[in-house]
């Protein structure tokens, strides 16, 4: 029975790498913890407890960083860069999902349009930043996918 519940579980995970209000890779971690820790930790390898761990932090770091990384790769400045970090954060809080792509975006294409590049260069910088923000993304549901696959591996090895 806790097996079923923990596969219902790390599958509401798995679907909240893509919705809103769901933390996905950091939920199916909790999941495999919660239950390796019902079970004394004897049917869980510490090594996926401590893997499962990592790419948990990998997808959440990835959807804030990799918006503010394509933007310096588009040849945005220092400021664009920080603003699609900080819309990152604050579209994540005001909109979910989808403020991780529009809240880059609007960072970057504000804070270069404050720091008086033309408007095509900040748009340049915005949509370099939404390009970063759906690759983040795109990796936080493959490595959900990875997680649930390895945790699911773990519970009948």
């Amino acid at each position: 029975m806790l097996e079923i519940l923990a596969v219902i579980l790390s599958l509401v995970g798995l679907a909240g790498t893509v919705l809103p209000a769901i933390p996905g890779t950091l939920l199916i971690f909790g999941v495999a913890l919660g239950y390796a820790w019902l079970t004394d930790f004897g049917s869980t390898p510490s090594w996926v407890l401590w893997t499962l761990g990592g790419m948990a932090l990998v997808g959440q770091v990835s959807d804030m960083i990799l918006g503010a990384l394509t933007t310096k790769m588009a040849g945005a400045s220092g400021k664009a860069v920080l603003g699609a970090a900080i819309g990152a954060v604050v579209g994540i809080l005001l909109l979910g999902p989808l403020g991780l792509i529009l809240g880059p975006v609007v960072g970057a294409f504000a804070f270069e349009v404050i720091g008086g590049k033309s408007l095509f260069h900040s748009s340049r910088a915005g949509i370099a930043a939404g390009v970063g923000a759906v690759l983040g993304m795109v990796l936080n549901v493959v490595l959900g996918l990875a997680m649930v696959i390895l945790f699911w591996i773990s519970l009948w090895d």
